[in-house]
């Protein structure tokens, strides 16, 4: 138990020195997002992105899948949860979702793809998962996609006593990434 609380300390650490995935040129554990296609995901910081959408996944004039937040709303976010909201965008070029209106259902299976995921890689423990819930919880009633905020909390919570169920099960140590959507990057500077 103390190997696995260190390393979620060494973890937070590396990630706490930046925010966003982009270059694959500093070390750290953290994966870039691939649709199912193997394109990779292209992130950035954009103004055109409203505070309360903090941020968003869709698709470039030219169709490259990408990954937009707005940084001032972003920061508004403990470190943990701005990784969490990186891979519920990163979830919904992995599951397929269209870049246009979703129904809440496909917000829920970002919510729980996001947690899953950083659970297995091992980015993700229970206190972790306490501040996700507290900034998902300020979400409010939700709006005509998402659902309200204290229902995304216990979702998340439920996710995440699956994903840790299924890796006792199979005897996982929750390290190693979805090699078919993620590689490994490093994280550049997101705070100043």
């Amino acid at each position: 138990m103390l190997d696995r609380t260190l390393a979620a300390i060494t973890i937070a650490g590396t990630l706490a020195i930046s925010m966003m995935p982009q270059a694959a040129s500093a070390a750290g554990s953290f994966d870039r997002c691939f649709d199912p296609q193997g394109r990779p995901v292209v992130v950035f910081a954009s103004q055109k992105v409203k505070p309360s959408q903090v941020a968003i996944a869709g698709r470039a004039r030219d169709g490259r899948p990408i990954i937009a937040y707005n940084k001032s709303a972003m920061n508004q976010f403990h470190l943990i949860t701005r990784v969490y909201i990186y891979y519920h965008e990163c979830a919904h070029h992995v599951l397929g979702h269209s870049s246009g209106n979703r129904p809440v259902s496909r917000e829920s299976d970002a919510d729980c793809w996001a947690i899953r995921y950083m659970a297995r890689r091992g980015l993700l423990n229970w206190r972790g998962l306490r501040w996700i819930q507290k900034d998902l919880s300020r979400f409010g009633s939700g709006d005509r996609v998402h659902p309200p905020g204290s229902q995304r909390a216990a979702y998340a919570e439920r996710c995440f006593r699956h994903a840790q169920q299924r890796m006792a099960a199979r005897g996982h140590s929750g390290h190693g990434g979805n090699v078919e959507h993620s590689a490994p990057v490093g994280l550049p500077n997101f705070s100043s």
